[in-house]
């Protein structure tokens, strides 16, 4: 039964997609989800989870700076 709700949510959000790399980040986010869920079920920890968001969280920082801070003054 949640498989209902997850594609739903796998729908909306490939139809709000406008384009290649917005595409790419939603991939991104919904392979990270996929493994943070997978590593929690099978080892019973949320350190695994935890690193896994930490670590997209980081990187989305880096490329917002890197692409809208530091590389528009190259």
């Amino acid at each position: 039964m949640v498989l209902v709700p997850v594609a739903l949510v796998v729908l909306s959000g490939v139809a709000a997609v406008g384009s290649v790399a917005g595409g790419l980040f939603a991939l991104t986010r919904l392979a990270v989800l996929g493994v943070a869920a997978a590593t929690d079920e099978r080892t019973g920890s949320v350190a695994v989870p935890a690193v896994a968001y930490a670590t997209l969280l980081f990187a989305n920082w880096l490329v917002v700076y890197l692409f809208e801070a530091g590389l528009q003054s190259w």
